[in-house]
């Protein structure tokens, strides 16, 4: 009994607060029943009457509803929806053009509701809650809840929620969001994430993470204050971004007109190299590198190739020995430090870490011996007082380490080898020429 008494008060309690706020021209009416508007317990006039529970077998409008509406096909609500309301079609708040200029001046849309629709839900402003449709929602002005739909999620200025549809979300000005969309997700100024799209898309500013086939960033004609700087993530197996940012791209193909932090694919490009570039092919203007050939025991033959900026160098050999029947192709990462000066270097050290991908005659390239190699390097460069480029002779150490399988010949002889069963461990001396 006392629960009910209860119930019984704060429902008197919530019609009397939703009774204060509405205008003169609005009626009360606790329950509605309809079938089609105009055709109910609220009579033709029913656009102008605020309910609490609004039930109707084909379609029903109010101006608003403060607990609970169904219907078979479609309702909408003038100027505020609360509650749940659950329909066949569509759920629609702030209808505005039902009302004269003289009644709809101050009838701002206030949503606040939990919609449910087998194909639209539309809100004209206002927000708090959710909406669930199979087909398109739409909210014109602010929403703080979440939408999931089949085809589509749209929201045009402001943004606080989550957004979650098969085909393609939308937001058209700022967001504190969430989207999640299978093929396209596209936002202007998000702080938040975008996951699982073939395509996101952001026009202005990002802060967050995009996860999708396809990552676009476009900053070229931002005006807020962060014109030229932004944080973010990108992950994706092609990553493009306009504008600069302290970031991070990971994908086959990176691109970045001004990337501060990393980037992390197969072939990376840049107008300004990030700090930490690690890819096979690092492409911007002022990226660094070198071009060398050297010998050791384990190959006659290496051409290596380097690129990368001056914390973080990339490296790709390809490596043959005819005599030996083997070919290999090794990538390493380390740095090189250079001496100084601003016409010519005299000398240069380094240190990398490598992997080497061997490859013997008869033997499956799926099936390689792997080795592992930690190597330092010291370089001359006996022409620095000299108007030729720079060419450097070097000479260096590499600490070798390699499981060999079964059955095939011993991968190196000679002194400075230790083996262990399977394993091999050796030391080497390196040397060539770099340019």
């Amino acid at each position: 009994m006392q629960k009910i008494t209860l119930m019984t008060l704060l429902l008197i309690a919530v019609q009397l607060t939703y009774a204060q706020k509405q205008p003169d021209f609005v009626k009360f009416k606790p329950v509605h029943i309809g079938i089609i508007p105009g055709l109910g317990s609220s009579g033709v006039y029913g656009i102008k009457y605020e309910h609490n529970v609004s039930i109707n077998i084909f379609s029903g409008h109010a101006y608003a509803n403060n607990i609970l509406s169904i219907a078979g096909i479609s309702h909408y609500q003038i100027q505020r929806s609360q509650g749940i309301n659950i329909a066949g079609v569509g759920n629609i708040l702030g209808a505005f053009p039902f009302l004269k200029d003289r009644e709809a001046q101050d009838s701002v849309a206030e949503f606040g509701a939990i919609q449910i629709a087998g194909l639209i839900n539309g809100v004209n402003g206002g927000g708090f809650g959710g909406q669930l449709s199979a087909g398109f929602n739409l909210i014109t002005g602010s929403m703080n809840g979440l939408q999931i739909t089949g085809i589509h999620n749209d929201v045009a200025k402001a943004f606080s929620g989550g957004q979650i549809a098969l085909i393609s979300n939308h937001i058209g000005d700022m967001g504190v969001a969430f989207q999640s969309a299978f093929i396209v997700n596209r936002a202007r100024m998000l702080s938040g994430v975008q996951l699982f799209a073939l395509f996101n898309h952001i026009s202005h500013e990002l802060d967050g993470l995009q996860l999708g086939g396809l990552n676009v960033v476009t900053n070229h004609n931002s005006e807020t204050f962060r014109y030229s700087k932004f944080y973010w993530m990108q992950l994706g197996l092609a990553n493009f971004a306009w504008r600069n940012g302290d970031g991070f791209q990971m994908g086959l193909v990176n691109y970045a007109e001004d990337l501060g932090y990393a980037q992390f694919g197969l072939i990376n490009i840049s107008k300004k190299i990030p700090q930490y570039p690690i890819g096979l092919l690092n492409l911007a203007p002022d990226a660094r590198g070198f071009l060398r050939a050297h010998n050791n025991r384990l190959f006659r033959y290496n051409v290596e190739m380097s690129t990368g900026s001056k914390k973080l160098l990339n490296a790709l050999t390809y490596s043959w020995d005819n005599q030996k029947k083997r070919q290999g192709f090794s990538y390493a990462l380390g740095n090189q430090k250079k001496d100084p000066r601003k016409l010519h270097n005299r000398y240069f050290y380094e240190a990398f870490a490598q992997a080497t991908h061997l490859v013997e005659k008869g033997q499956s390239i799926w099936n390689p011996n792997m080795i592992y190699s930690v190597k330092g390097q010291f370089g001359l460069n006996p022409f620095d007082h000299t108007k030729m480029p720079d060419l450097f002779f070097f000479i260096g150490i590499v600490g070798n380490a390699s499981w060999i399988k079964s059955g095939n010949q011993e991968l190196i002889e000679g002194p400075l080898v230790a083996q262990n069963g399977n394993r091999t461990f050796w030391a080497d001396l390196n040397f060539g020429v770099q340019l």
